[in-house]
């Protein structure tokens, strides 16, 4: 994942009303009209419902799909629940573009709310059992042992969200890329983005310095980042500091390890 247009992304929604701006002035002088693209997002979610509801992507609104939209939020999440002890009978309504952001909020909270009686720090992992499991009675045992499979369930069905996620964007990207109108607005957009890093270079800096240490090589985050709790994390504190001001005090945090990063560490020494 290139660190450079993450970094421009996030600068380009901090400073929107300014962005914005040069990029219509770019248009102007490049006289390319009217965009033919799609509006700035605030996530990839709200990407594919606008990809959907134009027709730039199709998938049928089933009768499943119809009901878990107009479902509140605990009924979508038993649905994940249950789609998630099924490992072998998929719900194909909750892959549905317009249900994708829904399942991915789903599964984290299934993921928190399962951490401490599966006995790991961290959804995303489950890591060794200590010790003192072997010493439990069988039936508190058991039920940690039932927490950890459906933990692994649920980092499968991350696994998959992840890949529609995926495939979804990559087909989008496409289009866009068989589209020479669309590429020349964006290269108008490059031109705005650098721009808008030229009349801010401190807060641009500060938004690199802070995935600096993430990057497995320079310019390049890890794979793993995408779609990670970790990165939208680091996101909102990015935001919030520019919001705020506060960005001159932040501290960029220190990066999780990662496959990725320990791969690099073992070939740098």
């Amino acid at each position: 994942m290139n660190s450079h247009r993450t970094a421009q992304s996030w600068f380009g929604q901090a400073f929107l009303d300014e962005h914005t701006d040069l990029i219509q002035q770019e248009r102007a002088r490049r006289h390319l009209g009217d965009a033919p693209g799609m509006p700035a997002f605030r996530d990839v979610h709200e990407q594919l419902t606008y990809a959907f509801t134009h027709g730039l992507i199709t998938a049928p609104p089933t009768a499943e799909v119809q009901a878990l939209l107009a479902a509140g939020d605990l009924a979508v999440r038993d649905a994940v629940a249950e789609d998630a002890k099924e490992q072998d009978d998929r719900s194909m309504a909750l892959r549905h573009p317009l249900l994708l952001g829904r399942w991915e909020n789903a599964l984290r909270d299934l993921g928190h709310q399962v951490t401490e009686q599966a006995w790991v720090k961290s959804p995303h992992g489950l890591g060794t059992l200590p010790d003192d499991f072997y010493a439990l009675p069988r039936a508190q045992a058991m039920d940690v042992l039932n927490a950890r499979r459906f933990l692994a369930a649920i980092q499968q069905r991350r696994t998959e969200y992840k890949r529609c996620i995926r495939q979804l964007t990559l087909a989008l990207r496409e289009r866009e890329l068989n589209d020479p109108r669309t590429l020349a607005f964006a290269k108008a957009k490059e031109a705005a983005n650098q721009s808008l890093s030229d009349a801010h270079p401190a807060e641009y800096a500060f938004i690199r310095s802070v995935l600096r240490p993430h990057e497995v090589r320079d310019g390049y985050l890890p794979g793993e980042l995408v779609g990670n709790d970790q990165r939208a994390q680091i996101k909102r504190d990015v935001l919030t500091a520019l919001e705020q001001g506060t960005w001159q005090q932040a501290t960029p945090p220190r990066p999780q390890e990662t496959q990725a990063h320990q791969t690099v560490h073992e070939v740098q020494r």
